[in-house]
């Protein structure tokens, strides 16, 4: 009788502790459920708030390509009143032949101080094109670097809503071993890289991706700033590639479209 009574109270503290297990089982469920819902929420809010950054960005290197292009529009401008004044002296000078033919030496002076002037002018005409020309290489380079920018931030909000679809269709949590030994042997944390897919979601932003990357973009950003210089420092040294510089630029006159951007 009394093995009974012994055999029934374990048999309800068996019961008590198995109902307390259960119980701790369903709490920590609920908190690794929780706990994924916030890193989820965190990720979200992050990549969008990068994604508004990007664009933002976009939108004033646009500001500042419409600046560049009024700039060249203005040297166009002023080329086109410089070949005016050049047709303007010439008539002067032709009127000034008709007017003197008594005087040979006073024409000889007026054609020499004329033609310094016509030289002069001249070689005004060519520099501003040069710079124009340069302007247009530095406009095009610009102009494929806001293309890259633009692709990044459209990948950027492909992987958003990629990433917002799987969180909205994601499965419940598997089972989770018990609360000691989950806490002895945490889950590791991936790491976000930018050779990451969404098959791999991030859970953690690493700055020495960034910097890295805005590393690598100040040195590209130096090596092209070299190359220009030497680039200027070749065209004004050599007097051989003036003309070529000249075709170069009437070039990308003919080439500008109606609203005053370069077809690429």
């Amino acid at each position: 009788m009394e093995s009974l009574v012994l055999t029934n109270d374990i048999l309800c503290e068996l019961s008590k502790q198995s109902e307390e297990s259960a119980n701790l089982i369903k709490k920590e469920q609920l908190l690794e459920e929780s706990l994924s819902k916030t890193i989820s929420l965190n990720i979200y809010h992050s990549l969008q708030n990068t994604s508004e950054t990007f664009q933002d960005k976009l939108n004033s290197f646009k500001n500042n390509l419409q600046e560049k292009i009024q700039t060249i529009k203005s040297l166009k401008q002023e080329i086109e009143e410089q070949k005016t004044k050049e047709k303007s002296m010439k008539k002067n000078l032709a009127k000034l032949k008709e007017q003197d033919h008594e005087s040979q030496d006073f024409e000889d002076s007026i054609l020499y101080i004329e033609s310094q002037e016509l030289e002069y002018l001249s070689s005004e005409i060519q520099t501003q094109r040069l710079l124009l020309s340069l302007k247009a290489e530095e406009f095009h380079e610009k102009t494929q670097q806001s293309y890259v920018k633009a692709e990044k931030i459209r990948n950027l909000k492909e992987k958003l809503n990629a990433y917002e679809t799987t969180i909205l269709t994601s499965s419940p949590l598997p089972f989770s071993p018990p609360k000691t030994e989950y806490q002895a042997n945490p889950l590791p944390i991936p790491v976000f890289s930018e050779s990451s897919t969404f098959s791999e979601i991030p859970f953690k932003h690493t700055e020495k991706s960034l910097s890295n990357e805005t590393l690598k973009q100040a040195e590209e950003a130096s090596s092209l700033q070299g190359q220009k210089n030497k680039t200027i420092g070749k065209v004004l040294l050599s007097k051989n590639k003036k003309q070529k510089k000249l075709v170069e630029a009437d070039d990308f006159f003919a080439e500008l479209t109606g609203d005053g951007r370069k077809k690429v």
